[in-house]
């Protein structure tokens, strides 16, 4: 029977009524990155691990991963999983990043 590891630093916060599983996920891990619960150069559990213990389809958590990969928090290896990258992207560590919230506007 493999091992399941315990990430405690990555324990999510109850997802609030109406919002989408995605959405929840990544404003987790995402949070879990900038309060430092997930450090610079922390791996991360895979994407099966996450699914499994959060009982999220593993397809949502590999767009979470991709999401935050493409905004610069996460370091995909492909084979090795994730880590957190050391260096984080300043124009994202407001509270929530204004591609998810939809308000990316064009610059003049």
């Amino acid at each position: 029977m493999p091992r399941s590891r315990l990430f405690p630093s990555l324990t999510l916060g109850v997802r609030p009524a109406k919002t989408t599983i995605f959405r929840w996920l990544y404003d987790e891990l995402r949070r879990a990155i900038l309060d430092r619960r997930l450090r610079a150069g922390e791996k991360l559990p895979s994407t099966r691990e996450l699914a499994k213990q959060y009982q999220v389809a593993r397809g949502t958590v590999v767009a979470v991963f991709e999401q935050l990969a493409a905004e610069g928090y996460i370091e995909p290896r492909r084979g090795s999983g994730a880590t957190v990258k050391r260096t984080l992207p300043e124009k994202y560590s407001e509270v929530s990043s204004p591609l998810m919230r939809g308000t990316v506007r064009p610059s003049a």
